[in-house]
């Protein structure tokens, strides 16, 4: 699929998950200004999961970041630290850094979902699968329920990496970047 027809496909199912029309869901406008509830933010998770059968984090992204990095370390009692911010505008350039700041308070983070940041989130796991079998080296593969891929010439089944393994890979380059 194109990253066009990524987002289209993305915008379809927020649209369905708030119950209005696709034309009133922006690629950039976020989600609770056009009244998005988290119910809603829960119902679009388990759509893009099945509709692109990928593998979202439950406890979202930023927890997992909270849990990869320690504690203490991205927030302290629910605000946002410097370093927070600092990961927050690199996970998820799509939002302008402004509006990830220290101080912020963890709990607003969803505000600034858009439709844009889940078909990003989204290309990213899906820049993550494999591109061919590692059994037979076939670039036949297909996706099928739970966020595998079979081989359409020898039927091998991998495991697609989920966004905790995404994430994982991206605290270990991180860490590895930062100055010592």
């Amino acid at each position: 699929m194109t990253e066009t027809e990524i987002e289209t496909k993305v915008r379809e199912i927020i649209a369905s998950s708030m119950r209005v029309p696709l034309d009133e869901i922006p690629l950039t406008k976020p989600l609770v200004e056009l009244g998005a509830e988290s119910i809603d933010f829960v119902d679009m998770m388990v759509g893009i999961e099945h509709g692109f059968n990928v593998e979202f984090c439950d406890e979202g992204m930023f927890a997992k970041l909270e849990e990869l990095f320690g504690d203490d370390v991205l927030a302290v009692d629910g605000k946002i630290t410097g370093l927070g911010a600092k990961v927050l505008a690199e996970r998820r350039p799509e939002i302008t850094a402004d509006k990830f700041h220290e101080g912020l308070d963890v709990s607003h983070l969803n505000e600034l979902f858009t439709a844009e940041t889940w078909s990003r989130g989204l290309q990213e796991l899906l820049d993550a699968r494999p591109s061919a079998c590692s059994k037979c080296g076939s670039s036949q593969l297909e996706a099928i329920k739970g966020s595998k891929l079979r081989c359409g010439e020898c039927g091998n089944t991998m495991r697609c990496p989920s966004q905790a393994d995404v994430l994982e890979t991206w605290v270990e380059q991180f860490n590895a970047d930062k100055p010592s």
